[in-house]
């Protein structure tokens, strides 16, 4: 009972830590859509779609870091906890270099396809992926410990320094350039701070625990399979729209896209702590259902509201944030809205089945992925036809997702 009471306080604290990285995220977008332009602002949103798809194995890490430290944390191992963090920042390092590396060579032909002239926009993703997949590890044993105030603290570090450091290097006349070395800065200074209340894990002092990562690594491929199919489904439509349709055309789909996903973005503090604690609970055989119960009210709560709004005032809120050259965004935010509030949902459920290890979601989850692409594909005779893919996607997942933890789990399965 003690962590159902816990759970809405961290959740809270967590919450409004992302609600400052979430102003701090839609000021930049709104600052860089009235400063660059429908062009060069779909160019930006284009390169952070890019970004979040090529950072899933941060997220990857992130994930499986939090569940075996929580777990670990549980039954008392914290020798286990030091070992671990060490392997995999090192691991880490080797991995992000070796990535830059790849993407810097793949970087011309990422630029023709996004049919940008210069591929150094590209070059710049490249180094933030490399702080992306380093800082997750520490990100994860935060997470795992449940130092949810160092946490929170550690995201608004970075949310406020890729405000300030992007709106500067843009102000300075670098345009996209700067904001996606805005966001490297940003990066930066979470990561430097993530550093201090983790140094224990750092220290030289021997420990004599020895243990197999086999099974931690043997847990990467679904935490991955999982974070690369959401990614894609929640993200592949940008991509795609600036391939299909005419630059215009791509700066409103993608100022609609940040607007409704507002509702996709802001019950993410709900999961973050919703993970931790079903993890360890399951670890000690406990019942975690409660937990996931509240996660899915609260979140229900928070982006219904959200879509309320866009469904009575579209006008105002597009106009408001991003002024009367988006006008054409307007009829799109409801719909859009919609197929977020649904992806919101479903990614609670993810985050649980993978927290306490029910795997049979994967399956559904690779078809809805390849479903989606190709529909888009075949189908993207107008926006609203693309929104409307994402739509009918995402309300499927939820369902079909909700079946699996509510009808089809008679109970959850003991192996941490």
């Amino acid at each position: 009972m003690h962590l159902l009471d816990d759970f809405t306080k961290h959740v809270g604290f967590v919450f409004i830590a992302s609600m400052v990285v979430n102003l701090c995220n839609y000021l930049f977008h709104i600052f860089m859509s009235r400063s660059l332009g429908p062009i060069d602002y779909g160019v930006l949103v284009s390169l952070f779609s890019v970004l979040m798809i090529i950072s899933v194995p941060a997220g990857v890490l992130q994930t499986v870091t939090t569940r075996y430290v929580s777990n670990f944390k549980a039954k008392g191992e914290l020798a286990k906890i030091k070992v671990l963090v060490r392997q995999l920042l090192t691991r880490a390092s080797l991995f992000a270099v070796a990535g830059f590396v790849l993407f810097i060579l793949l970087s011309g032909y990422i630029a023709s396809f996004l049919h940008i002239s210069s591929r150094l926009p590209i070059v710049l993703v490249g180094v933030a992926v490399v702080l992306g997949i380093i800082c997750p590890v520490l990100l994860g044993t935060l997470l795992g410990l449940q130092k949810f105030f160092y946490f929170g603290t550690d995201m608004v570090i970075g949310g406020i320094g890729k405000l300030f450091f992007g709106i500067l290097l843009v102000y300075m006349g670098l345009k996209v350039n700067g904001a996606l070395l805005g966001l490297a800065m940003g990066s930066l200074a979470a990561f430097l701070f993530a550093v201090f209340p983790l140094r224990r894990q750092f220290s030289s002092d021997q420990t004599d625990c020895n243990f197999s990562l086999s099974p931690i690594y043997g847990y990467f491929f679904p935490v991955a399979i999982m974070l690369l199919c959401f990614m894609l489904l929640t993200n592949i439509d940008l991509i795609l729209v600036k391939h299909f349709f005419d630059s215009s055309q791509a700066g409103h789909y993608a100022a609609a896209s940040i607007v409704a996903k507002i509702i996709l973005f802001l019950p993410g503090a709900i999961a973050m702590v919703m993970f931790p604690k079903t993890s360890e609970l399951h670890a000690l055989s406990k019942e975690s259902k409660p937990v996931l119960k509240k996660s899915l009210l609260y979140t229900t709560v928070l982006s219904g509201g959200v879509l309320l709004l866009y469904l009575t005032i579209p006008s105002l809120i597009v106009k408001s944030l991003f002024g009367s050259q988006y006008i054409p965004t307007i009829p799109l935010i409801g719909i859009f809205g919609l197929a977020m509030l649904f992806f919101s949902l479903t990614n609670i459920l993810l985050f649980y089945q993978i927290s306490v290890h029910q795997l049979k979601f994967l399956k559904i989850l690779v078809v809805a992925t390849i479903v989606e692409v190709a529909l888009i594909f075949l189908f993207h005779r107008s926006l609203i036809q693309v929104i409307l893919i994402l739509a009918v996607v995402s309300l499927s997942l939820f369902l079909l997702n909700s079946y699996y933890v509510f009808a089809l789990a008679e109970k959850e399965p003991k192996e941490a």
